[in-house]
């Protein structure tokens, strides 16, 4: 009897694994991002394909020993002992690898800084800051906030552990000091206005594809740019961070590395983020939203929106591989978005993904000129009178232009550079070197310049209205 009732516990088990392995694999395949990191990293493509198929290597074996070893009884035992044994390891890994995917991005390793986030918004006001932070325990902060020429007043964030402490109301240009309790006073200048008479250009810089956590990024060089804008925090009024912050989105260390050093230039500096392939990686969206959506989102939809600064009006998409995971909906926000902007404004769209880009064959697969997104938002750029579109993901620094639209590709802040093998046809300049592109605007002239990592420039271009 008991010997029955052992049989039938490894037939569970051994039942138990394909099952296992199936609903993993459906419920990686449910995450966002997981069909693009098939369809375009062949390492990965090989690691969740091999890590699915273990299900199957356990009923595979028991059948060929059925088959092979029947009339063989001492071989067959040890054949039985050895599947029991592979079966059972095989159904513990598929749930730990499970179980762990599942809790990394529920777990937090510290407190995080603040960094100084822009607000999403439209219309014709200027758009709120917000100073994110996030904490380990749940509590109640306060900042003050005050100018030369404004009374100091206190701004509570919501009691918990994702801390929103929106600076409301703030004039164009004018330097504030905010000190978080227990904190040193921090300085910043306030986004200017273009449309205003007699107001100073706006200076913007755009950089992307830091990886933090990876040992092959260049550390020494990402420090030495933020230096050189942390230097120059008077003149630059935003940066623009379009994705690849960290090399494993799900582990939340990398974040942890990642806020630890933006924070003393950012929290200086207004940023608008946007998510990366890597950043959205198994689920780690979640702590991207804790730590770097203005206003707290929790969904994955939430990932699109738009900012507008006076009359230069930034649409912040939500494609990381390609178009895997852009919806219907967020299609038809971007049209309906930018059939609402006036033709004399600045029309601006931001996104890790790249569009039109020079590059090298990776693992078989075409890293440039990415025809899906050209297919799918192209012809929306060129109806919608689109001026500027800038993206990551490419490691590589470029501008191109292609009907009227003109693209720039900035993912170098610190990952290792990409080969170009193959130049865009759509390729005005590129260059394959660390460094940044910054943005002048005024009301009817945007100047692009292009700086290799120690601040040397290398290529400017000149957009008109």
């Amino acid at each position: 009897m008991a010997k029955k009732k052992l049989n039938r516990f490894w037939a569970l088990i051994l039942i138990l694994n394909p099952i296992a392995s199936l609903a993993l694999g459906l419920w990686v395949f449910s995450l966002p991002g997981t069909l693009g990191l098939v369809r375009w990293d062949s390492f990965y493509r090989l690691l969740v394909g091999l890590v699915l198929s273990l299900g199957l290597w356990a009923p595979v074996l028991w059948v060929v020993g059925r088959l092979f070893l029947r009339k063989r009884k001492w071989l067959a035992k040890i054949w039985g002992v050895g599947v029991a044994a592979l079966s059972a390891a095989i159904l513990a890994f598929t749930l730990g690898a499970w179980g762990y995917l599942i809790a990394q991005p529920m777990l937090k390793s510290g407190d995080k800084p603040p960094v100084l986030l822009v607000s999403s918004h439209s219309g014709a006001a200027m758009p709120d800051l917000t100073l994110a932070v996030w904490t380990k325990t749940p509590q109640q902060l306060t900042a003050s906030l005050g100018s030369e020429t404004e009374p100091t007043r206190s701004i509570l964030s919501d009691s918990g552990r994702v801390h929103r402490l929106l600076f409301p109301k703030l004039q164009p240009e004018r330097v504030y000091t905010y000190q978080l309790e227990g904190g040193e006073s921090v300085s910043f200048r306030a986004l200017p206005d273009i449309a205003l008479e007699g107001s100073k250009p706006m200076k913007v810089v755009f950089s992307s594809d830091v990886h933090y956590g990876s040992s092959k990024s260049s550390a020494e060089k990402t420090t030495r740019m933020m230096d050189q804008w942390l230097s120059r925090k008077d003149e630059i009024d935003l940066f623009c961070l379009l994705g690849d912050i960290t090399e494993l989105g799900f582990m939340d260390s990398d974040w942890q590395d990642a806020l630890d050093s933006l924070s003393p230039v950012f929290s200086q500096i207004p940023m608008i983020p946007v998510i990366g392939n890597h950043d959205l990686l198994f689920q780690g969206y979640r702590h991207y939203l804790d730590y770097l959506h203005p206003e707290g989102r929790t969904s994955f939809e939430d990932l699109y929106r738009r900012v507008d600064i006076g009359p230069v009006h930034f649409l912040l998409l939500n494609a990381v591989w390609g178009t895997e995971d852009v919806s219907r909906e967020q299609l038809a926000w971007l049209e309906a978005q930018l059939a609402s902007i006036p033709k004399d404004h600045w029309k601006v769209v931001l996104s890790h993904a790249y569009y039109y880009a020079s590059g090298s064959t990776f693992a078989g697969e075409p890293w440039y000129d990415n025809r899906e997104m050209i297919r799918i938002f192209g012809p929306i750029f060129e109806k919608r009178g689109v001026d500027l579109v800038v993206s990551g993901h490419n490691h590589l620094l470029e501008v191109l232009e292609h009907a009227g639209v003109t693209y720039a590709v900035v993912g170098v802040m610190g990952a290792p550079l990409d080969t170009i093998t193959y130049r865009s046809p759509a390729s005005v300049w590129c260059r394959d070197v660390h460094g940044w592109m910054e943005v002048t605007w005024t009301a009817r002239e945007a100047t692009l310049q292009f700086f290799q990592w120690d601040g040397v420039p290398l290529f400017s271009q000149t957009l008109t209205k």
